[in-house]
């Protein structure tokens, strides 16, 4: 069946290739069916009865980690976010856990992470900047900034070195 797009909600989403429907819903370990192989950002269809159309639309969001992740177009899951991925070490080899990353955008601070490794949901379309915070022994690094884009990973590393202090002895 092709379609053009599809309005769920108020919001449409242009398709312009033949949806294939799906005998269940997508999990996380669907990558294809019937020798086609989903590219992200594409939509499925599952029967629905509850639906009025008589179908679920599922959209290709993202493939993190060797997983597919699926979001429901009709339940809202869906809004068009983007994910900004930030990983944070230190310049010594040693596990480092000890960063805090928080984002802002629309002039607000929105969210505060700790750890090596996070992740934000942010709107696409939208400038956003990821301060970080101080960690004893480390100077902080600075700040980074983007702009977000449908269905897309925007990946930042930043390193927090340790101070280096001289001491001159006699």
């Amino acid at each position: 069946m092709r379609i053009e797009k599809i309005n769920v909600n108020g919001q449409e989403y242009p398709v312009g290739y033949d949806v294939l429907t799906l005998p269940s819903v997508p999990t996380t370990s669907t990558f294809d069916y019937g020798g086609h192989t989903f590219e992200i950002g594409e939509i499925v269809r599952v029967a629905d009865q509850s639906s009025k159309t008589g179908y679920a639309f599922y959209r290709l969001h993202d493939l993190r980690n060797n997983q597919a992740i699926w979001s429901g177009l009709a339940t809202g899951t869906v809004d068009d976010s983007a994910t900004v991925v930030v990983t944070m070490n230190s310049n010594q080899n040693e596990s480092f856990t000890s960063g805090s990353a928080t984002i802002n955008y629309d002039g607000q601070d929105q969210q505060t992470l700790i750890g090596d490794i996070v992740r934000f949901t942010v709107p696409t379309n939208k400038n956003y900047t990821v301060t970080f915070g101080a960690v004893s022994g480390y100077s902080t690094p600075t700040q980074v900034t983007g702009t977000t884009t449908s269905y897309g990973t925007h990946p930042h590393t930043v390193t927090y070195n340790t101070e280096v202090v001289t001491v001159t002895t006699a």
